[in-house]
C-alpha cells in the first residue's frame, strides 16, 4: 500500500515543489554580538569588595587553567581587579590591589 502511495502521490509533489530563493540581503547578522560589554567584564565579579577564591586548578590542560570565583581563567586573564600571572599545583598567583598575591586552593591568600 505505501508503494502505491509513493508511485501515486510523490511525482505529483516533487512537480508542484517550488524553488524559493534566499534573500539574505538587508538582515542582521546572527553571529554579531549584540550585548554590549563584553563576556569577560559581564562573567567576572563587580571590582568593589572583590576577594578572589580560588575553587579548582585544571593542571593537566595546555595551557593550565584555573577556576577563580566562578570564572574559568588562564595565565593573563583578568578577575574583577586581579591579574592571572601563574597557575601552579598548589595555586595561583595573581597581581591584586598592585602586589603579587598566591591564591592557594584552601582559599587561603598569602603574600
Amino acid at each position: 500500500m505505501a508503494a502505491v502511495w509513493l508511485a501515486v502521490f510523490l511525482p505529483a509533489a516533487a512537480a508542484e515543489a517550488k524553488e524559493i530563493p534566499y534573500a539574505g540581503s538587508g538582515l542582521r547578522d546572527p553571529f554579531e554580538n549584540l550585548d554590549p560589554l563584553p563576556a569577560q567584564e559581564k562573567a567576572g565579579p563587580a571590582a568593589k569588595g572583590f576577594t578572589p577564591v580560588l575553587e579548582g586548578v585544571l593542571w593537566n590542560t595546555e595551557p593550565p587553567r584555573a577556576i577563580i570565583s566562578g570564572q574559568i581563567v588562564q595565565v593573563g586573564s583578568r578577575v574583577g581587579t586581579a591579574e592571572v600571572i601563574k597557575i601552579e599545583k598548589h595555586g595561583v598567583t595573581l597581581v591584586y590591589n598592585g602586589k603579587e598575591t598566591l591564591l592557594s586552593r584552601k582559599g587561603e591568600m598569602t603574600k
